[in-house]
């Protein structure tokens, strides 16, 4: 059975299944080149939202949320439509090793994000879907959507698709 929790703090366990959950999430021309040092320090960061999805205690998923506004600084170029809110979380990454995806993974990590923001005062989240996937839509249904914006090419990743930046309520 898939569970979610939030962790807090860092560890080099918590490191590594992090990095061997994107490596198994996503090809490998979508891996960051200082993705060690950048995960470890999102994990050290008390300000973002690091969820794991569990199966038996396997991290099998990886949920990483940032304040929007750092999103913005690292992002406003290649979506300059991004504006600053400091009432928003800004989900970085959200991946889940394939032999684990739809077995209910993602509406967990949801909710257990929902939760911690919530508790935080935060109730706004902003992201950047795949729409080819379908991952887009899959969100969109998840949450409450206020915001959908079409980008044709998104040009951050290394993969150039459509993708919608989606802006959502948590309440």
């Amino acid at each position: 059975m898939l569970s979610a929790e939030v962790f807090h703090g860092y560890d080099e366990d918590a490191l590594n299944n992090v990095l061997l959950i994107e490596k198994d999430s996503f090809p490998s021309e979508w891996q960051f080149e200082d993705a060690e040092a950048d995960y470890k320090e999102k994990l050290t960061d008390e300000n973002n939202i690091n969820i794991f999805l569990k199966n038996n205690g396997e991290r099998v998923g990886y949920l990483l949320a940032i304040p929007h506004n750092k999103a913005v600084d690292v992002l406003k170029d290649a979506d300059p439509g991004m504006k600053e809110d400091s009432k928003r979380f800004y989900i970085y990454t959200l991946s889940i090793v394939p032999q684990y995806r739809h077995r209910g993974g993602l509406s967990e990590m949801f909710r257990t994000y929902i939760k911690e923001s919530n508790k935080r005062g935060i109730s706004q989240v902003s992201l950047h879907a795949r729409v080819e996937n379908g991952l887009s839509k899959t969100i969109q249904r998840k949450l409450k959507a206020t915001l959908i914006r079409r980008i044709d090419a998104w040009k951050y990743y290394a993969y150039q698709e459509p993708t919608d930046y989606i802006e959502a309520s948590t309440v």
